[in-house]
């Protein structure tokens, strides 16, 4: 990442992306400045357990 600065930026756009994709579909995301993305979850742990494992 240090010698190859490109690298950063296109991480930087993947993540935005994702951020704003989740985001529109609805997901809390939090407050993040980071590549490390969080997403919060409203719901039973039946759901939850729904989308871990669609998300497999």
């Amino acid at each position: 990442m240090q010698t190859l600065p490109e690298l950063r930026e296109k991480l930087c756009q993947i993540t935005n992306a994702l951020l704003n994709g989740l985001t529109d579909a609805g997901f809390d995301m939090g407050d993040t400045n980071s590549p490390v993305t969080p997403v919060y979850l409203n719901g039973t742990i039946e759901e939850v357990t729904v989308l871990v494992c669609d998300l497999r």
